[in-house]
């Protein structure tokens, strides 16, 4: 747990913020729990000019809240708490579909995603290279800058550390 003093500074210009969320069968437990955990902490944090979106994927990815104004933090929140583990992990379907929400957007925003995952890639594309090439085309095409939070004992750290510097 980390915790961090209030600052005044505010950020220049409002966030188009997605929450991509691991929900397949790895992540069963403790994981999940504390990816939701993360997610409920990362929508306390939205500020009313912020746009957000919810992503949740297993074998396939899902659009939980599409792109909207952050003006319903209790609906995200119930959401969050809603979602259940799954199927395999395909990871970048998810973050694709992210991506596809954020690029909704204006220009006026910059965009985030937040990947929650384990990073166990075993459904579609699953070489960690060419993975990387989508977060970092995301980045060069859609101004998409993405962190990563690990979770669980056997989170693949490699892959996560690649794709939050690509």
């Amino acid at each position: 747990r980390l915790e961090a003093d209030e600052t005044a500074a505010t950020r220049p210009k409002p966030a188009a913020f997605c929450l991509v969320l691991d929900r397949s069968g790895s992540m069963t437990g403790p994981p999940l729990q504390g990816a939701k955990s993360a997610a409920q902490v990362a929508i306390r944090n939205l500020r009313p000019n912020d746009l957000f979106s919810l992503v949740a994927f297993d074998d396939t990815a899902r659009t939980l809240i599409p792109l909207q104004p952050a003006d319903d933090r209790e609906k995200f929140q119930r959401t969050v708490a809603s979602i259940q583990a799954g199927d395999s992990t395909n990871l970048t379907a998810g973050w694709m579909l992210g991506r596809d929400e954020l690029l909704k957007a204006p220009a006026d925003h910059t965009r985030r995603v937040l990947l929650l995952s384990d990073g166990q890639l075993n459904t579609g594309i699953v070489e960690p290279a060419q993975v990387r090439q989508i977060v970092a085309n995301g980045l060069e095409q859609g101004a998409i800058r993405t962190s990563c939070l690990g979770f669980g004992d056997r989170y693949d750290e490699d892959l996560l550390t690649a794709l939050a510097t690509a």
